[in-house]
């Protein structure tokens, strides 16, 4: 897990990390998993990819904040519900 501290830097609300687990581990997985492959996934995810193998456009770091804000969202239990409402079942850690 990354340090709470430059996660809660990411996000809007990054103060909720350290009193919801939940919170922090999708925001935890979430930026793991986009700079995986590059440097640019947000901008390829939100913008799609030009015939050159380049992002349409990049994301400002405002809007990037937003992104990060979403997956923090996720976890929230309204986050939660609306996962459950979509068809996603938490499972729990054995």
């Amino acid at each position: 897990m990354e340090d709470i501290t430059q996660l809660s830097e990411l996000t809007f609300k990054g103060h909720r990390l350290s009193e919801n687990p939940m919170e922090l581990k999708h925001l935890d997985v979430f930026s793991k998993n986009v700079g995986k492959y590059s440097t640019d996934s947000m901008d390829y995810l939100v913008f799609g990819q030009k015939d050159n193998n380049s992002p349409k456009d990049f994301l400002s770091d405002r809007e990037k904040q937003i992104v990060y804000s979403t997956m923090q969202w996720l976890g929230s239990h309204v986050g939660s519900c609306y996962l459950r409402d979509c068809g996603y079942e938490l499972k729990k850690d054995k």
